[in-house]
């Protein structure tokens, strides 16, 4: 019927999926640590929705990064996917204090 091939994870190379899945699992090292940390400090929910914000902007850049280069990542897709996360949610909170949100 069809025989177009499918852009899954199921059809990458192994040095391919390799990077991904070392690079994801940093990612969720990060999101882990942060959302324990998190809901543990005592500010009102103000880091809580920073960590919110910035989880929501890096799933979303994940996702455009997936889709644009599935099969040929660079060293800076997966340093982003390894280390945005902290990144962002210190950047979003230092915003939020500058601008009294």
């Amino acid at each position: 019927m069809n025989n177009v091939p499918s852009d899954n994870a199921d059809t990458l190379p192994n040095e391919v999926r390799d990077a991904y899945r070392s690079a994801f699992r940093c990612g969720g090292a990060w999101t882990g640590a942060l959302a324990l940390w998190c809901s543990m400090v005592l500010d009102m929910g103000e880091s809580m929705r920073a960590f919110i914000c910035a989880l929501i902007a890096y799933i979303v850049a994940v996702v455009l990064i997936r889709r644009r280069r599935l099969n040929n990542p660079s060293k800076v897709d997966l340093l982003f996917i390894s280390f945005a996360l902290p990144i962002l949610f210190l950047a979003i909170l230092q915003l939020m204090a500058i601008l009294n949100f």
